[in-house]
C-alpha cells in the first residue's frame, strides 16, 4: 500500500483570526519563559529537517512546544492589527487635515495721513472654505482716547464703505458672505470717534488696493 505525506493546511481566513484573537484570555499574553533545553532541541530539529527523510515520515511536535508557538505568534499577530489600525488612522487624519491657505489677492497699504511709522500690509486668503483679510501691522501707535482705528472694505468708487471692525494692529477677519471682495476691493484702515456713528470718519490712516 503506498503511503502519503500529510495534507497541507489552508492558512486560516480573516473570520477564523478574527475568532481567535477574540477567544484570546489574559493570561495568553503573559510571557512565558521558555524551558532551558528549548532553543537547544530547535536547533537540533532543524539539523534534522534539513536531512533527507522518508516520504510519508510527520514532523512530531510535543503539545508544550505547540502551546509556546501558539503564546508567541498570537501577540505579534495582536500587534500587527493595533500597527495596521494606527497606520489607517493616522492616514483617515492626514486625508481630513484643513488644506492650505489660497492666496486671492494682496494690498500694501499707504499712508494717507502722518501715521508715524506705521506700515501694514494686507491679504485676501480662503481658509476652511471661509475668505479671511489677513493685516500685518507694524509700528501702529495706540489710538487716542476716544477713539478707535477701524477696518474697511471700499469700492472702487469709494462710496459705500463696508466695516469689518475695529484693529489694533496686526488682525485676521473673516469677511461676511454680504461683502464681495471682488467689488469691494480697496482695504482702508480710519481712526473713528466713539461716537454711535457707523459711518466713515473720513480720515484714513492707511489704505490700499487688493490686486
Amino acid at each position: 500500500m503506498t503511503g502519503h505525506g500529510p495534507e497541507e493546511s489552508s492558512p486560516p481566513t480573516d473570520e477564523q483570526l478574527v475568532s481567535l484573537l477574540k477567544a484570546l484570555a489574559d493570561v495568553d499574553f503573559e510571557r512565558t519563559e521558555p524551558p532551558p533545553d528549548l532553543f537547544t532541541a530547535i536547533a537540533a530539529r532543524m539539523a534534522a529537517d534539513s536531512e533527507p527523510r522518508p516520504v510519508g515520515q510527520p514532523v512530531v511536535v510535543s503539545i508544550d512546544e505547540r502551546r509556546i508557538a501558539r503564546r508567541i505568534r498570537l501577540p505579534a499577530a495582536a500587534a500587527a492589527g493595533v500597527a495596521l489600525v494606527a497606520g489607517v488612522v493616522t492616514v483617515l487624519a492626514v486625508g481630513l487635515s484643513s488644506p492650505l491657505d489660497r492666496v486671492l489677492a494682496t494690498a500694501e497699504l499707504r499712508q494717507l495721513e502722518p501715521f508715524g511709522s506705521a506700515a501694514a500690509s494686507a491679504k485676501l486668503v480662503i481658509h476652511d472654505g471661509q475668505t479671511h483679510l489677513t493685516i500685518d501691522a507694524t509700528d501702529m501707535p495706540a489710538p487716542p482716547p476716544g477713539s478707535d482705528y477701524e477696518l474697511w472694505l471700499i469700492g472702487p468708487d469709494v462710496s459705500s464703505p463696508r466695516s469689518l471692525g475695529t484693529v489694533t494692529g496686526s488682525e485676521d477677519v473673516v469677511i461676511p458672505s454680504s461683502i464681495d471682495p471682488g467689488t469691494y476691493s480697496i482695504v482702508d484702515i480710519s481712526l473713528e470717534l466713539r461716537d454711535g456713528s457707523e459711518h466713515h470718519s473720513g480720515h484714513s490712516l492707511l489704505r490700499g488696493d487688493l490686486r
